[in-house]
């Protein structure tokens, strides 16, 4: 779980902005799927790289659990496409 916290800190706090010549991708720090609500707030919103974007993805489908962790191994597989 610090794993993720901290790969979300660090991301947030370097700068990025779409149209820097960089490929991200807008992640939802705390997952729509399980919080709907704050889908369309802007501090819940976090630029990553394709790499950091894949991590945050098996971060959290490792460190949750019930049903919140099948929605995000769900959300993976159709992602990334594997395990």
């Amino acid at each position: 779980m610090n794993e993720y916290w901290e790969l979300v800190n660090t991301c947030l706090n370097c700068g990025r902005k779409i149209g820097d010549g960089n490929l991200y991708f807008r992640h939802h720090i705390l997952p729509r799927s399980i919080y709907p609500l704050l889908k369309n707030k802007k501090w819940n919103i976090v630029l990553l790289t394709p790499a950091e974007h894949r991590l945050a993805h098996k971060l959290l489908s490792e460190f949750l659990v019930g049903n919140c962790q099948e929605k995000m191994l769900r959300s993976y597989r159709q992602y990334f496409g594997d395990n």
